[in-house]
């Protein structure tokens, strides 16, 4: 298993491309075809699958879907991010094991 990219409208998938590593860039870009029965408009999403930890994240910039429109290539490439949580907390265990 790989580490891929992956396009949704809503909860449907609309397209898929595998990470591939560039070193002059040193960085793993991907370019991805993302389908759709629509014109225009539909919000498109997108997650990441790190193979390495077997999760998925989801990525924070979206898209709106127009027809034969490009978006980025080798020169100007558009940058995805996985989403971090923004905040950690740990609470109480209850009950506690330890306390008799």
């Amino acid at each position: 298993m790989q580490d891929v990219v992956a396009a949704f409208v809503d909860d449907e998938c609309r397209g898929v491309q595998s990470l591939q590593y560039h070193p002059i860039g040193d960085r793993y870009t991907f370019g991805i075809m993302i389908y759709s029965n629509e014109e225009s408009g539909e919000d498109v999403t997108f997650k990441i699958y790190d193979a390495s930890e077997d999760k998925y994240y989801n990525v924070g910039e979206h898209m709106t879907f127009a027809v034969n429109e490009h978006i980025g290539n080798a020169l100007t490439p558009v940058f995805l991010s996985p989403e971090v949580p923004k905040a950690f907390s740990v609470s109480q265990n209850y009950p506690n094991p330890f306390n008799p």
